[in-house]
């Protein structure tokens, strides 16, 4: 809480408007309802300091996130809710809040290009991890996890270059 109001305050004496606070979709669970009491108690300190709180913590039902399809586990959307939940975000922010497009210098735009690439690569190998899963009968709270370590990193680039789209993105590595 004391770093949640040092935020606030240092937002208002800074005069900084644009500012939307979101808490990500979860399931909320019994063990785990503190946790969801502390995130309302948190949405009335943000709104008390005049900004937005969005707030998607019940899983995002009404924004059309499924528990049995987009989530990983309890507290982490998987691949498809992690589209939904850019998409969503997105449309918030053009429609809601009138976020425009920028033009992006040549450097920002290989970048851009990178990420695409790496992005094509983790989805496909978490679409396949989750085929796996399903597959194997482990569904529900199960998924797949995809780290920044080297190993994950490795195996990740092994499968993006068996995978049928090696290559469309861009650059392989």
């Amino acid at each position: 809480q004391r770093y949640l109001i040092q935020t606030l305050e240092y937002l208002k004496e800074n005069d900084i408007h644009n500012v939307v606070f979101m808490r990500f979709p979860h399931i909320v669970r019994k063990d785990a309802y503190t946790r969801f009491q502390r995130c309302n108690e948190a949405q009335k300190i943000i709104e008390s300091y005049g900004y937005d709180f969005i707030n998607l913590e019940r899983y995002g039902e009404q924004e059309g996130f499924v528990v049995n399809e987009d989530f990983y586990n309890w507290d982490h959307l998987n691949i498809y809710g992690t589209e939904k939940l850019t998409d969503y975000i997105a449309d918030l922010l053009v429609n809601e809040y009138g976020l425009t497009g920028a033009e992006l210098t040549e450097e920002q735009k290989a970048g851009w290009e990178n990420s695409v690439e790496c992005y094509h690569k983790i989805y496909n190998y978490c679409e396949a991890m989750i085929a796996k899963r399903i597959k194997l009968g482990k569904t529900g709270t199960g998924g797949t996890a995809v780290s920044e370590d080297e190993k994950s990193i490795n195996t990740i680039n092994d499968y993006a270059e068996k995978h049928p789209d090696a290559g469309k993105y861009g650059k392989k590595d």
